[in-house]
């Protein structure tokens, strides 16, 4: 399964239709993370899976990490899967992969 996400923005204040104003537009744009996602996919890591995901997925391949955040048993499981570092990386509520990575975390989710 693909990774997709929409995010919707209003163009101005009164959500008229025929203009848009910059300032407002650009301050929705920082407040969403959307430059913050940007520089993270042009550093090549186009796929991302929310932690929780991740964490619901593979919780039962970590004995004894039962209370761990999302955040740190994603990164253990990450660590114990042998994924170089150089492939992910954590956010505040993603896990984001490079190329190719999504596939072999959904392989493994498959045959834990």
């Amino acid at each position: 399964h693909g990774l997709h996400f929409i995010r919707c923005f209003r163009p101005n204040k009164e959500q008229s239709s025929g203009w848009v104003d910059r300032s407002f537009l650009a301050k929705q744009l920082r407040g969403n993370g959307v430059p913050q996602l940007l520089q993270v996919m042009c550093q090549g890591f186009p796929h991302r899976v929310a932690l929780k995901e991740v964490a619901a997925s593979f919780a039962g391949c970590l004995p004894g990490t039962e209370g761990f955040s999302d955040r740190l048993l994603t990164e253990l499981l990450m660590h114990a899967f042998q994924v170089p570092r150089a492939e992910w990386r954590l956010g505040v509520s993603q896990l984001f992969l490079k190329a190719g990575q999504l596939a072999s975390l959904e392989e493994l989710s498959a045959n834990p």
